[in-house]
């Protein structure tokens, strides 16, 4: 056998060995329409919000601190929507302070698939990312559904009985 043969067998065992003993985790699809209650905290503030996404606009409702109980964002491309006691207005989406409060995690939720690391055990999956807004980790359960995404010192931890995701 030729010293090339040789070489070039031993590149393939070593390729097929190393290649067939770890297991690639089950990595959910965060795509299409999303529905998740939970609490985002910003900087040790917290709020309850419920956060979804229909055809790529995302609505945040939030329903506690009672200052911003009813407060409903709608979120698209290039603008955000705002309503609170039958008032309503739009402001493009660099305003300041939507981008440091929501962006982050439906950034992290819509950039899902370019995750950098995957881990999965019991059924439970964590993806970890970086993106325009550094580094992310979401945790979500084999079907999707999302149980925490971190962003910086933002974060979502939805709760038990109404996660839910369509895909």
């Amino acid at each position: 056998m030729s010293k090339t043969m040789f070489v070039t067998v031993i590149a393939f065992c070593v390729l097929l060995f190393t290649s067939c003993g770890a297991k690639k985790p089950s990595v959910p699809s965060l795509d299409g329409d999303i529905s998740v209650q939970g609490t985002l905290c910003v900087s040790g503030l917290e709020a309850k919000v419920s956060l979804s996404r229909a055809d790529g606009v995302w609505t945040a409702s939030f329903t506690s601190p009672e200052s911003i109980n009813g407060l409903e964002l709608t979120i698209s491309k290039n603008k955000l929507g705002s309503k609170l006691d039958g008032i309503s207005f739009e402001l493009p989406t660099d305003t300041k302070g939507y981008e440091n409060i929501l962006c982050p995690i439906i950034n992290a939720i819509d950039n899902a698939e370019s995750y950098t690391d995957a881990k999965e055990s019991g059924g439970i999956c964590t993806v970890i990312g970086t993106g325009e807004d550094g580094g992310w980790q979401i945790t979500a359960a084999s079907d999707g559904s999302i149980i925490s995404v971190t962003v910086g010192d933002v974060s979502f931890a939805a709760e038990e009985e109404n996660k839910d995701t369509d895909s």
